[in-house]
């Protein structure tokens, strides 16, 4: 049974298999995988290729194992695709390898209790660790502009201790206090990203021939919001004034609650847009299937999800390269 999309693009539940379109080839989504990854949605407008898009879980654990299990029923029901595809990941630099050496090595034949243990750590994904259970080389590498991804991480980090925080405020002489909400500004750091994550998934389409883009579903439409869309402009042009105007950062602005920010906000350019993923997508007629995974289990750990923060800031330090390398080898010393 192949896809049909409702008027809305958004998919109607089914409990029969279905097929999915990566590259130009049709693969099997079976009923079975579709327990752990549901299709939600369908690009509605003509394209020569597709690509699959699984919506990254985050800080749910239970989601994460979800996304392993689905991508485990996938590729039973369609190993053909192995020596085809590619994994793209959100939150690594735009083409850098992420390596699961170090788990195959402590142990190349994890259990599932072992796999569930790992992934509540949230210092890998489910579809790295489907990539360390089974092997199959397939490369993993990341999507984002690294400056826009370490603002967003910031602006993320602070965001989730106070969503009611102001990032910028101006004090005209008049009296009249204008105030740009924190809120404002980590919309735009999300938008701004969606252009190079889009452009890695157009270029990896040149060399292989049924990527995989694992990304927050956030990211795939354009918020259309029209006050987000209007700050949208503000916010990345009080961002740009900041690289220029000395050391208290934003022009005629009070010290923000980011600080300084000309280096922070460097990553920020005049060609940042607010579109989501899909916009890119079509101008370049490549159409899409976003699979979901459940996240329907409760479990949201920010804690937790917060160190992956630091881990990822790292990533981004040539001083702490080996970051991510020694918080995975630090939680496998607890392995029980």
């Amino acid at each position: 049974m192949s896809i049909v999309k409702s008027e809305s693009g958004e998919l109607p539940s089914s409990t029969l298999d279905r097929t999915v379109e990566i590259g130009s080839s049709v693969y099997k989504l079976s009923n079975k995988t579709q327990v752990y990854l549901r299709p939600t949605h369908i690009s509605g407008f003509q394209h020569l290729k597709s690509v699959v898009v699984i919506g990254e879980p985050h800080n749910d654990a239970n989601g994460q194992f979800d996304l392993f299990k689905g991508l485990e029923s996938f590729f039973q029901d369609n190993p053909s695709l192995i020596s085809k595809t590619i994994f793209l990941s959100e939150g690594h630099p735009a083409n850098e390898p992420i390596s699961v050496q170090s788990l195959i090595k402590e142990d190349p034949a994890p259990s599932e209790k072992m796999i569930k243990q790992v992934l509540g750590s949230y210092l890998i994904t489910g579809y790295m660790a489907f990539e360390w259970k089974y092997q199959h080389h397939i490369q993993i590498v990341g999507t984002e502009d690294a400056g826009l991804y370490e603002l967003g991480r910031q602006l993320a980090s602070v965001y989730l201790e106070n969503p009611d925080a102001i990032f910028q405020k101006r004090t005209y002489e008049n009296g009249t206090v204008v105030e740009i909400p924190l809120r404002d500004a980590f919309g735009f750091s999300i938008s701004a990203r969606n252009k190079r994550i889009a452009e890695t998934v157009i270029e990896k389409m040149k060399e292989y021939e049924n990527p995989i883009l694992f990304v927050g579903e956030g990211h795939l439409q354009q918020n259309r919001n029209k006050l987000i869309v209007q700050n949208f402009e503000l916010v990345k042009s009080r961002m740009i004034d900041a690289q220029h105007h000395g050391p208290f950062g934003m022009m005629e602005f009070e010290p923000g609650i980011m600080g300084s920010g000309a280096a922070l906000y460097r990553a920020v350019k005049e060609d940042c847009e607010n579109f989501g993923i899909s916009e890119y997508f079509k101008r370049e007629s490549i159409g899409y299937t976003f699979l979901d995974p459940l996240k329907d289990s409760g479990v949201n750990d920010q804690d937790a999800y917060s160190r992956l923060y630091k881990i990822q800031r790292d990533l981004f330090n040539p001083d702490k390269s080996d970051a991510y390398q020694n918080y995975i080898n630090t939680y496998l010393s607890k392995k029980t």
